[in-house]
C-alpha cells in the first residue's frame, strides 16, 4: 500500500518552481504580501526546504478559497480527503490551513497543513517543502523574535531557528531543543556510528553549532561503545578524545 500510494503521489506532483509561485500568487491577492521571501535548502541539497513569506492583513477565507480552486482544477484522486481546512491555535496565536499540493502517503494519502503564526496583522507563513511527516512551528519563549521550526522524520526531527528581524536561518542539531540565552540542549539527537548503525545521543551547543558538552542518557537502552565507533561523527569523536568522556563509562 505504501509502494502503491507513493508511485501515484510522484505522478500528480508539481514542479517546486511552480508550487512556490502559485502560493505566492494567492499570498499576493489575499494580503498586503512583502517582497523576498525566505528559502533555505541544504548543502547536500538544492532543493528547497522551507519557504517562510511575510506580509499582514492576510484573508484566510480568501486564501482557503483560491486553495480549494487548485484542488477542484487539479484534483488528487487518490488522497482520502481533498478539502481545504483551517484550524486555529489561539494560545499560541497561529492558524493551520490545508496544503493544497502537499501529501503525505502511510497506508493512506492525505493532504499535510502549514503554519501560519500572527503578532497584531502581520504573518508569517510557514511553507513546508520538506514533505516529510509534517512540522510544527512557534515563537521561542527564551530568545526574542525567533521562530523555532521542526521538520518531522520517521525517526528524528529537524530543527531551525528563524530570526524574524534578519529574516535568516539557522540550522541546529536534530532531536528535542531547548533554548537558552548562549546555548541550547539537543535530547536524543541522531548520529551513525563509524561503520554504519545509528545511535541517539544529547549535547549542550552554542549557536554556532560547536559542542559544549556531552550529557548523560540514563535508560534501559544505553550503552558503552568503544572510542573507536564514533570516529564518524568528527565533532563528537574530538570532544570524547579531548575530555576522556568514555573512562568511566563502563563503571557507571
Amino acid at each position: 500500500m505504501l509502494l502503491s500510494a507513493t508511485t501515484i503521489k510522484a505522478h500528480y506532483e508539481m514542479p517546486e518552481h511552480i508550487e512556490i509561485s502559485l502560493l505566492e500568487h494567492d499570498l499576493n491577492i489575499c494580503s498586503k504580501l512583502d517582497q523576498n521571501p525566505s528559502f533555505f535548502n541544504s548543502d547536500k541539497n538544492p532543493d528547497y526546504w522551507l519557504a517562510i513569506y511575510t506580509g499582514s492583513n492576510l484573508n484566510l477565507e480568501c486564501l482557503q478559497k483560491k486553495f480549494q480552486n487548485k484542488l477542484i482544477n487539479y484534483p488528487k484522486m487518490f488522497v482520502q480527503n481533498g478539502k481545504i481546512n483551517i484550524s486555529h491555535d489561539l494560545s499560541y496565536y497561529k492558524s493551520y490551513i490545508t496544503n493544497f499540493e502537499r501529501t503525505v502517503c502511510v497506508e493512506e494519502c492525505y493532504l499535510d497543513e502549514d503554519t501560519i503564526i500572527f503578532e497584531g496583522n502581520k504573518y508569517w507563513y510557514i511553507y513546508d517543502l520538506y514533505n516529510g511527516y509534517g512540522h510544527r512551528a512557534n515563537f521561542t519563549k527564551t530568545i526574542k523574535n525567533k521562530i523555532h521550526i521542526e521538520l518531522f522524520e520517521s525517526t528524528h526531527t529537524k530543527n531551525f531557528l528563524f530570526d524574524t528581524k534578519t529574516k535568516e536561518y539557522l540550522h541546529l542539531y536534530d532531536g528535542r531543543l531547548q533554548f537558552n540565552d548562549q546555548y541550547y540542549i539537543s535530547a536524543y539527537s541522531k548520529a551513525y556510528f563509524d561503520g554504519g548503525g545509528a545511535y541517539w545521543y544529547s549535547a549542550k551547543w552554542d549557536y554556532d553549532n560547536n559542542l559544549l558538552e556531552l550529557l548523560d542518557i540514563k535508560s534501559e537502552f544505553s550503552s558503552c561503545e568503544e572510542i573507536k565507533h564514533f570516529k564518524g561523527n568528527t565533532k563528537i569523536y574530538q570532544y570524547i578524545m579531548t575530555k576522556n568522556n568514555l573512562k568511566n563509562c563502563a563503571e557507571n
